[in-house]
């Protein structure tokens, strides 16, 4: 029996609490070096100063900010098949 709540089903602090968890943003078993939670407590420090709003009104996209953003990829074969990997 599954006894995990959907998020939509949780109150504010739960959401909180379950997101504020590094395991809470992949499926994957990844290597250990991949550590997600001093981002996670970086957002959690300016998101307790500042509005999600406030912050996204920054003129500086981080779209355009240099490496935030890395495409996994993962052999298939063991030779030529490299696919990146699509997390959601």
């Amino acid at each position: 029996m599954d006894t995990r709540k959907s998020v939509l089903e949780m109150t504010a602090s739960e959401a909180k609490n379950f997101f504020l968890k590094p395991s809470s943003y992949v499926n994957i078993q990844l290597p250990r070096y991949f550590d997600f939670s001093t981002v996670i407590t970086q957002a959690d420090d300016l998101l307790s100063h500042d509005s999600l709003t406030d912050l996204s009104k920054n003129t500086k996209a981080l779209s355009s900010t240099s490496d935030v953003n890395y495409n996994l990829l993962m052999n298939k074969d063991g030779l030529y098949d490299w696919r990146p990997l699509l997390v959601y």
